[in-house]
């Protein structure tokens, strides 16, 4: 379970700090890219608690906001879905928990190679299908700064507390 952090000032320290860069971008994939970091960025997990992609940022759709971009379909074949591009910000979240000693606790690789992380580091999301999933094994509540401009992707994690 997750919760967004309120306004009050709470003291942290980042610990964690991925970025990814994506060579194929567009207007749409940029906005979804953003949308997707909106709803994640301030999550606060305490211990022993895991984030859901599925619960916190949910299906991605047009009702939602999201845009048409490209996506894969099948092991080589790329079409347009609400979304596309926004598995580079769970890529992105996949590496900062694995920075910072979360166990993950699911997490698939996408059917086609990305070209904003090497294979194996990447984290598909598919609403109701592939999810990520990790768990804060750390003794600290954490906290998810996540940003994107321009077609780059950061996730920061920040110990909070103490």
């Amino acid at each position: 379970y997750s919760t967004k952090m309120s306004n009050a000032k709470t003291k942290s320290k980042k610990i964690a700090k991925v970025s990814m860069v994506s060579y194929s971008s567009g207007k749409n994939r940029n906005h979804n890219l953003y949308l997707c970091c909106k709803k994640i960025n301030g999550t606060i997990l305490r211990p022993g608690e895991t984030f859901n992609w599925f619960r916190v940022v949910g299906p991605a759709s047009a009702s939602r906001g999201y845009r048409k971009a490209t996506i894969f379909i099948g092991k080589n074949k790329k079409g347009e879905g609400y979304g596309g591009g926004v598995c580079q910000v769970s890529s992105t979240l996949y590496q900062a928990a694995l920075e910072t000693g979360c166990r993950v606790i699911e997490r698939h690789e996408h059917s086609q190679p990305v070209s904003y992380c090497k294979k194996g580091k990447d984290a598909t999301v598919t609403y109701g299908v592939n999810n990520l999933i990790f768990k804060n094994t750390n003794n600290f509540s954490i906290k998810l700064v996540t940003y994107s401009e321009a077609g780059r992707t950061t996730c920061e994690v920040h110990r909070i507390g103490d």
